[in-house]
């Protein structure tokens, strides 16, 4: 989740086309005690790639960190895809991965590093795949080509 983090600020990097932010995303205001150090933070203005931010809903611990980051990205105009699994929590990801968590990561990356068509089908058009899948909530996107 931490990596979250490190990967908004990675993508400031003119190099990258893509993000994907797990459970995580900029606090908006740093707290006071964070659970590790953070990195430095880009100001949203800076970022360019379009970024997809994936959290466990509600019971997540970055629920709120991960919808704020992705109104933060909109209102600085990023591509941004947002979307969050209730049933994977915080550790969805990580203990044992879910397997709808698996592969809307796996679509986002081959979407956006290989170019499938099929792929990018989870995440454009008005019944995107992920828009239509139940088990999915809170799903907003902007600006995805």
């Amino acid at each position: 989740s931490c990596g979250g983090m490190q990967a908004l600020t990675a993508s400031a990097d003119p190099r990258t086309t893509t993000a994907v932010v797990l459970n995580s995303g900029y606090y908006r205001t740093p707290p006071a005690r964070p659970p590790g150090p953070l990195p430095e933070y880009r100001r949203w203005s800076e970022l360019h790639a379009p970024t997809a931010i994936f959290t466990g809903g509600p019971k997540d611990v970055a629920y709120r960190i991960a919808l704020d980051s992705y109104e933060d990205g909109v209102a600085a105009k990023l591509p941004m895809f947002l979307a969050s699994l209730p049933t994977a929590a915080h550790s969805g990801a990580y203990v044992a991965p879910d397997r709808d968590w698996s592969r809307a990561v796996l679509a986002w990356l081959d979407w956006q590093l290989k170019g499938d068509r099929k792929a990018r089908a989870q995440f454009v058009g008005a019944r995107c795949g992920l828009c239509t899948n139940s088990a999915w909530q809170d799903v907003a996107r902007h600006a995805l080509r």
